[in-house]
């Protein structure tokens, strides 16, 4: 048996009380009259003999309260057998959950406070020549120091909240990496959110693990859960719609909210709402951006103590117009100037001939190439760069073209393959309502729809393994407008030409607005909001940048180069883990060339406030077969010591000091 903490055993001194209280008590004598003397030495030798045997008892009691009072706050150890405890120093890893749902209201300010003071008690707990190892969610390299007990102190009192949240197989795994086979103990101590069990946990018996969980009186939570615009291309001067998702975790309802849209400081639109507990609602905000370039959004509501996730932010780029790049044979086909040579969407840039400026078609938002006989190798590889990075591109062959070049690319995207031409006439009258291109143009089609006729048009092979998708097809099932999407961008391409001579269904009232969506919808809108904590790749298109330069993030109070890669035209960025606050960064070179902006939002898997019940710990115990702290608040220390060495005696001590004080008590009142 070990004591806890021997240095309360100089309280045994107060022994020496009942003692001489017991010695005084015998020195004093009474006198006892009597008229006759005959009875007197028997009744004498009666009366002293069970007194002394009663004072005794008396003393023995009240001397074994002392020492079992003392011993109780020594805290007693009852060692385990010697082949379960590892010899020498013993390694203790201690995670603290620094996850911003600790930071709830509690008794000791925060559930992080709380934390903090338990995990403090449990270092004190164990001795000088002992190890140890305080991990928070950063995963830091210096959290992978074994170091003293005053360091041990000193870094959980310095721990502070952060953005960063783990799961619990991740912490166990961190943990059990850093012990050796039964020579150490892992803790945790967190609220144990359900959003930490995300994956099944495994046990290991090998390494002692104790859960601490944390609570406090419940609250709910008010936030954005996320934003998105409905249009993935934005242009100045046009109205713009955000729907923002609400959610309202508490039970009570919320009456008077309201949203505030703000972008480049400044205010751009107001919206109230009412939002019962429990449930979500979706709000539109309708706004026109007014500059061009790069903006930055955030969106704000006003919910307190939890604010953290009170703020969602986002960046993306707004055109003055799109850039529409036409190649054509011989002259500009009026059809395509028809859709984008009048209008203020769109700056129509028209190439005819042989000759094709292939750094011009790296520029553009669109490309459409129209009764081109012949698609060079040089094009076909420009062609196959711009999809890759985001553009789109319109294919309309002409009907003497060699297909053979335009299954170049095809087969390099996996887009079927363009077949012979066909000279028969063809009815155009199934249109993919289900695609995105075609939903915004009708809802429904009417009965007596009027279909075009056209007079011939290539096959289109989409058996075998391809990523094409028919968009308007003919009678017989035939493709007549394929979509392909390649990397970021997408592909169309026709069996039709763009001749009149073959038929007017360019006339149809589906053909304008479906040559519009091909230019505006995107396969890959560039996500502009990302979340800390979660590894992301960001593409930022940086032709100026110098082939031994790096790009750097920054924001008002510091920057850091992301660990990133070239590719092509474009460098990726790794993003997500560096970044310490939300809000918004810029991208800039070493000379401070600006390349956009990105902003990150925090982790919104904190903002639910659900935790694992009393009975779901147990059977995560059962599971970990791991030991579950049931009363965290009170003094454990000695109980978590006695985890690692033995049975704790502290209760045993101090049930066995009431005991003498009630048998001191009736020995009293025996007469």
């Amino acid at each position: 048996m070990v004591l806890l903490y021997p240095a309360v055993l100089i309280a045994l001194l107060a022994i020496a009380i009942p003692i001489i209280v017991h010695l005084f008590q015998f020195r004093r004598y009474k006198t006892i009259y009597f008229p006759s003397v005959r009875f007197l030495k028997q009744a004498t030798e009666q009366t002293d003999a069970r007194q002394r045997l009663r004072h005794l008892l008396i003393l023995l009691c009240r001397i074994m309260t002392i020492v079992f009072l003392v011993l109780a706050f020594a805290q007693p150890l009852l060692k385990r057998a010697k082949e379960l405890i590892a010899a020498g120093k013993q390694r203790i890893c201690i995670y603290v959950d620094n996850s911003f749902s600790m930071g709830r209201a509690s008794d000791e300010g925060t559930v992080l406070d709380e934390a903090k003071s338990r995990a403090e008690e449990l270092v004190r707990a164990y001795g000088q020549e002992d190890e140890f190892q305080v991990l928070t969610n950063e995963f830091s390299a210096a959290q992978q120091q074994w170091v003293d007990r005053e360091e041990a102190l000193r870094r959980i009192r310095a721990i502070m909240p952060s953005a960063y949240s783990r799961t619990l197989n991740s912490v166990l795994q961190r943990q059990r990496d850093a012990l050796r086979p039964g020579s150490g103990h892992a803790f945790l101590f967190s609220d144990f959110q359900k959003n930490l069990l995300k994956e099944p946990v495994v046990a290991d018996t090998l390494v002692h693990t104790t859960l601490v969980p944390l609570t406090s009186a419940g609250q709910g939570n008010l936030f954005i859960d996320t934003c998105w615009l409905y249009a993935p291309v934005q242009l100045a001067g046009q109205q713009a719609r955000l729907m923002v998702r609400l959610r309202n975790l508490s039970s009570a309802p919320v009456r008077e909210g309201r949203v505030t849209l703000t972008i480049n400081d400044e205010i751009k639109a107001i919206s109230d709402f009412a939002l019962e507990g429990g449930t979500s609602r979706l709000d539109t905000l309708v706004f026109t951006f007014a500059d061009t370039g790069w903006n930055r959004a955030e969106v704000t509501l006003t919910d307190h103590p939890v604010v953290f996730d009170d703020t969602y932010y986002f960046t993306l780029p707004v055109h003055s117009r799109l850039e529409v790049v036409a190649l054509s044979a011989e002259q500009p086909n009026p059809y395509v100037q028809a859709v984008f040579g009048h209008s203020a969407t769109f700056r129509l840039t028209t190439f005819t001939g042989a000759q094709v400026p292939y750094d011009r078609v790296q520029l553009a938002d669109f490309v459409v190439a129209t009764q081109l006989d012949v698609l060079p190798s040089g094009l076909v590889a420009t062609l196959k760069e711009f999809l890759e990075q985001g553009g789109n591109v319109a294919l309309f062959p002409s009907p003497k073209a060699q297909t053979a070049s335009y299954n170049e690319l095809l087969q390099a995207v996996r887009g079927g393959q363009l077949m012979t031409w066909r000279s028969a006439s063809l009815q155009l009258n199934r249109v993919t309502l289900q695609d995105e291109l075609v939903q915004g143009i009708f809802h429904r089609l009417p009965d007596n729809t009027s279909w075009p006729e056209v007079k011939g048009a290539f096959g289109f092979d989409l058996s075998g393994p391809t990523l094409a998708q028919p968009l308007w097809s003919f009678s017989d099932g035939m493709p007549a407008i394929v979509k392909v999407p390649v990397g970021r961008g997408l592909l169309f391409i026709s069996t039709l030409p763009l001749d009149r001579n073959y038929g007017d269904w360019m006339l149809h009232p589906l053909f304008a607005p479906l040559l519009f969506n091909m230019a505006t919808v995107r396969a890959y809108v560039p996500a502009r909001a990302y979340t800390l904590g979660k590894e992301s790749r960001l593409m930022v298109k940086a032709e100026q940048l110098h082939p031994d330069g790096s790009l750097l993030l920054r924001n008002v109070q510091s920057s850091f180069i992301p660990p990133q890669r070239r590719e092509q035209r474009a460098v990726i960025l790794f993003v997500g883990r560096n970044e310490e606050t939300a809000g918004f960064y810029e991208i800039t070179d070493a000379s401070n060339q600006s390349y956009g902006w990105v902003a990150f939002n925090y982790d919104r898997s904190e903002s639910d406030f659900s935790f694992l019940n009393e009975k779901e710990l147990q059977q995560l115990g059962e599971t970990l077969r791991a030991q579950v702290v049931d009363e965290p608040a009170a003094q454990l220390a000695g109980l978590w010591s006695g985890n690692v060495w033995g049975l704790t005696l502290w209760k045993v001590s101090l049930i066995l000091a009431l005991l003498f004080l009630l048998l001191e008590t009736a020995l009293l009142k025996l007469r």
